[in-house]
């Protein structure tokens, strides 16, 4: 990572992943794997995504109104645009209840693929949506890429690492969308452990 990206230290490199330069450490030596929102990171480089980034749209106040704008027209979604509530959470998964036009929780959770004990934990201000899920919901959103496709990059080393080395060998200096042309590579690839 560090010589795909021309990062100069283990220090920079923990320094722009947001970590402790331990974990650096203990990811070389191979005791700690980087965690979602780093990898997710690695991919927001690379121009996995043609707008936005992760960190950003996975932020469940941003994806609730991305999702709420898919169908801006309904008075239900009108009504939720509006709605104040302190817990984005809440908002995000009534927003996708509604979008979906899915009736029960039970419902939602199937459709997001949790348990339905988390969607009570969200709704009494306990827990939030999980990445996953999330994930899922913002390949939704943005038409951009499939969900599973995001999740083999996170759960595979391996696969993150040859996304970096393709991004670097695509690059060129007159070539601005070069991560994009790497991501098609890249999804052709099997994932590896």
């Amino acid at each position: 990572m560090r010589s795909g990206f021309d990062i100069p230290s283990d220090a920079a490199l923990a320094a722009w992943l947001g970590v402790d330069k331990s974990t650096i450490y203990f990811v070389r030596a191979g005791s700690r794997r980087l965690g979602l929102l780093q990898r997710l990171k690695v991919l927001d480089r690379i121009g996995f995504l043609k707008t936005g980034t992760f960190v950003e749209g996975l932020l469940p106040e941003n994806l609730a109104m991305d999702l709420l704008n898919l169908n801006k027209t309904t008075p239900a979604c009108t009504a939720l645009v509006s709605l104040e509530t302190e817990n984005a959470n809440i908002k995000l998964i009534d927003a996708v209840k509604t979008v979906f036009g899915l009736t029960t929780d039970a419902t939602l959770a199937a459709f997001l693929g949790i348990k339905a004990t988390t969607i009570s934990m969200i709704r009494a201000g306990k827990s939030g949506l999980g990445p996953i899920p999330k994930l899922k919901l913002l390949g939704i959103v943005t038409g951009e890429f499939q969900a599973d496709d995001v999740i083999g990059f996170v759960d595979s080393s391996s696969r993150l690492a040859l996304a970096i080395d393709t991004w670097q060998s695509s690059r060129s200096p007159d070539t601005g969308a070069a991560g994009i042309r790497a991501k098609t590579a890249i999804c052709a690839q099997p994932p590896k452990s």
